[in-house]
Formats: structure tokens, C-alpha cells, sequence
């Protein structure tokens, strides 16, 4: 292998080993300056493409290039469209930075919205749930009340007194009404509220109970259902 073959071969590789905007200005320079380095990194900051492209210029390019670019490149910063040209560029670079600050500030309100809604929503499932406990006790409640007072009622169904007739009432009033004729026959006992028969029984009896008694026990069963109802 001749010399002039390994130079090309080094040339070569230490050329990969170039950043890539050294690579590009090399490869782009004869069409090479400021604007089209700027446009193809797109680049922001002025001061900084300005040193860099100088920087890559001087130490790469060679010589005879070298001078022209300079050249070229001193003749541009002292333009009217060099001033415009960056100009541009910060109007862009604010409206950009501009969007972008409006994005986040736009995606955390959005995620601090989202955050209360699902904050209310939890709050008002848990207190649709806690009602809906309580209306159910309450009606459980309701429930037991009712049953309770239906059990303290008296017995309103017509009993028979062996001579086919029926009571029609269970109240004190309706059996003071209905036992009229025998009211003299009997008298209170407030030991044991029950009403006592005073008259003695004519012995009569159908199967082992005589009429008076088979009526004392059906007054004493209205006055002690209606006493523990009324109290």
C-alpha cells in the first residue's frame, strides 16, 4: 500500500470520528455559509452559531475556502439582512417558547381539573351510599315499628260464646255495650285487671266449662289485650 493511499484511508477515518455539523460544513463547503448552517441545525442562539461556525471554518476547511468564508461571513454581519435575519429567528423562538409554556400550563390545569372531578365524584358516591344505609335502616326500622304495633293490636275477630253469637268489638266500650245485661254479674280486680264473676255458676256446663265461666275468660282476654294496648 502506498503513502498516498493510508493518508486517504486516516483522512477518511478520522473524518467519521467529526461531529456532525464539522462533517456536514466539510462535505457542504462550497455552497457553505452562516444562513445554511443556522437553517440546517436550526439553530437559536446567535452567539453561539456565530463562534461555532467560525470555529469549524478555521480549523477544518481548508485554506483557500477558509479565506473566502470569512470573508463572506464579515461582510454579512455588517448587513441590514443579517440583523433581519435573526430578527426572525428570536420572533419564532418566542412564539415557540411561548406555545410551549402554554402547554404545560395548560396539561397541569387540565390534570388538576381532572383530579377535583374525580375528587367530587368519589365524595358524592360515598355519600349516595351512606344515604342509601340509612334510608335502609330506616325503613328496617319502620318496618319493626309496624310489626311491633301490629302484634300489640288486640284480637278483633269474632269469638264464639257456645250460643252462636259473635263479638263485633274488643274495645272496653263495645264490651261494656255488649255485656250489659250481665254487668251486675261481674266486678273489676285491679290485682290481676281482670274482671271477676261474683254471681256462683248454676253448674250448667257444656264439656267441663259452664256459660259464666266461658264468658269471664273472654272478658279478662279483651281487658288484658286492651290494657297492654292502650298503655
Amino acid at each position: 500500500m502506498t503513502a498516498t493511499a493510508t493518508t486517504t484511508t486516516q483522512s477518511k477515518s478520522s473524518q467519521k470520528l467529526l461531529p456532525a455539523d464539522v462533517r456536514w460544513c466539510i462535505d457542504n463547503k462550497d455552497d457553505l455559509s452562516l444562513v445554511t448552517y443556522v437553517d440546517h441545525f436550526t439553530l437559536a442562539s446567535r452567539g453561539y452559531a456565530v463562534r461555532r461556525y467560525k470555529h469549524i471554518i478555521k480549523k477544518y476547511i481548508p485554506r483557500d475556502e477558509r479565506r473566502r468564508l470569512l470573508s463572506e461571513l464579515k461582510f454579512f454581519k455588517n448587513t441590514v439582512r443579517y440583523y433581519q435575519y435573526w430578527y426572525d429567528i428570536m420572533q419564532r423562538k418566542l412564539v415557540i417558547k411561548a406555545k410551549y409554556r402554554s402547554s404545560i400550563l395548560l396539561d397541569a390545569a387540565m390534570k388538576k381539573q381532572a383530579k377535583e372531578v374525580l375528587t367530587s365524584f368519589r365524595g358524592e358516591s360515598s355519600s349516595n351510599n351512606s344515604h342509601n344505609t340509612t334510608t335502609e335502616e330506616d325503613d328496617s326500622d319502620a318496618a319493626d315499628v309496624n310489626l311491633t304495633t301490629e302484634d300489640s293490636l288486640p284480637d278483633t275477630s269474632p269469638v264464639d260464646d257456645n250460643h252462636g253469637a259473635s263479638s263485633t268489638s274488643s274495645s272496653p266500650r263495645a264490651l261494656s255495650h255488649n255485656s250489659s245485661d250481665h254487668s251486675e254479674d261481674y266486678e273489676f280486680d285491679s290485682d290481676s285487671c281482670c274482671l271477676k264473676h261474683t254471681k256462683p255458676s248454676d253448674g250448667s256446663s257444656r264439656g267441663g266449662h259452664s256459660e259464666e265461666g266461658d264468658r269471664t275468660i273472654l272478658i279478662n282476654r279483651v281487658v288484658r289485650t286492651s290494657a297492654g294496648f292502650f298503655i
